[in-house]
C-alpha cells in the first residue's frame, strides 16, 4: 500500500489521496521511517536522540517508535488508516487525518448520523460550537461536522470530521490539527473530495 499519493485499502474498499506533503504511516513497518522523516523536517527532534552515529540516531528514533506503536494497534486492527502533514511536524503536533471503517452499520443514513452526531461528539467531550450539515462530494453526501477536540484530550486542537455511506458501511475521515495550521480547511477539504469508495 502507497505511503504518498493515492492510498487503496482494496480490503477495506475505499482509496484516498494524500496532498504532497503528506506520508501515510505503516503501522506495521513505517513508524521509524515516519519518525526519521520528521526529523528530517524538524531537526529538533533528532536533536532529542543526542545520537554521534547514524546508526546510533536510527536505533533512537527506533526506540521511540516502539513506545507509541501500541497506541496505534487497535486502529490497525480496525482496517484504520493514518497519514502525516509533514509541513507541519513543527506545530505543537501534526496535522493527521484518521481514516476508519465501521461495517454493519444498519440501518444508519445520513440524517440520522446528522441527527445524533452533535450528541455523540458532547459524550466524548466536545465543548462549543459544531458546526454540521450535508456535503455532496464526489464520492456521496458526506455527513460533517467541524469543532474543537476536547482540551483535555488535545489541547488548542481543531477537527474536522466526516462520514460516507455505502450501504450498511460507514466511512469516516476524521481531520485534526493545531489551531495555528493555517492550512487545515483546505487539507481536509482535499482529502474528502478525493474519497473513493471503491466498487
Amino acid at each position: 500500500m502507497a505511503i504518498v499519493g493515492r492510498v487503496v485499502n482494496a480490503d477495506q474498499g475505499y482509496a484516498i489521496t494524500l496532498p504532497a506533503s503528506w506520508l501515510r504511516l505503516d503501522f506495521e513497518t513505517g513508524l521509524a521511517q515516519f519518525i526519521a522523516a520528521a526529523a528530517l523536517a524538524d531537526p529538533s527532534i533528532a536533536d532529542q536522540c543526542q545520537s554521534s552515529t547514524p546508526e546510533e540516531l536510527q536505533a533512537c528514533l527506533e526506540r521511540e517508535a516502539a513506545e507509541v506503536q501500541d497506541s496505534f494497534n487497535d486502529l490497525a486492527d480496525a482496517g484504520g488508516q493514518l497519514a502525516f502533514d509533514l509541513e507541519t511536524i513543527d506545530k505543537p503536533f501534526p496535522t493527521l487525518v484518521v481514516v476508519y471503517v465501521e461495517p454493519d452499520a444498519t440501518g444508519i443514513t445520513p440524517e440520522l448520523l446528522l441527527a445524533i452526531g452533535p450528541a455523540s461528539l458532547r459524550a466524548q467531550g466536545v465543548v462549543g460550537r459544531i458546526q454540521s450539515g450535508l456535503r455532496d462530494v464526489p464520492a456521496g453526501t458526506a455527513v460533517y461536522f467541524y469543532y474543537a477536540m476536547p482540551p483535555d484530550q488535545v489541547a488548542n486542537a481543531r477537527a474536522r470530521q466526516f462520514h460516507l455511506l455505502a450501504g450498511d458501511t460507514v466511512y469516516t475521515v476524521l481531520v485534526v490539527g493545531h489551531k495555528s495550521d493555517d492550512g487545515l480547511v483546505d487539507d481536509a477539504d482535499a482529502l474528502i473530495q478525493s474519497f473513493e469508495i471503491l466498487p
